[in-house]
């Protein structure tokens, strides 16, 4: 299991810019629609602080995944491994309250 988690943030880190592929190369419907209602919170207030990447592609989720992990646009630097790795943790802490209100019992 955990060897899986490394080959996904492994992929995340090299995909982190890629415009061209789609969100559910790396993503299922459910993580998408989940992320997509997250974004909006997640933006800041200045330009800089935006989601400026196409909407639907890989790099416009991966830039929600960063921000969970603390990352913030007004960094230089581009975010990492570690950085994916707790915005991948906090995504499945979203999925699983989500799940429990879907279906509760």
């Amino acid at each position: 299991m955990v060897l899986i988690a490394a080959i996904r943030i492994y992929q995340i880190v090299s995909s982190r810019n890629k415009q061209d592929r789609d969100g559910t190369d790396t993503f299922d419907q459910d993580e998408l629609k989940l992320l997509d209602k997250l974004n909006p919170g997640l933006e800041g207030r200045t330009e800089r602080s935006k989601n400026k990447n196409k909407p639907y592609t890989l790099a416009y989720y991966l830039w929600i995944i960063a921000r969970l992990g603390n990352w913030k646009p007004e960094d230089r630097d581009p975010p990492g491994p570690i950085t994916f790795r707790r915005g991948w943790e906090a995504l499945e802490k979203y999925r699983r309250v989500a799940a429990l209100f879907q279906h509760p019992g």
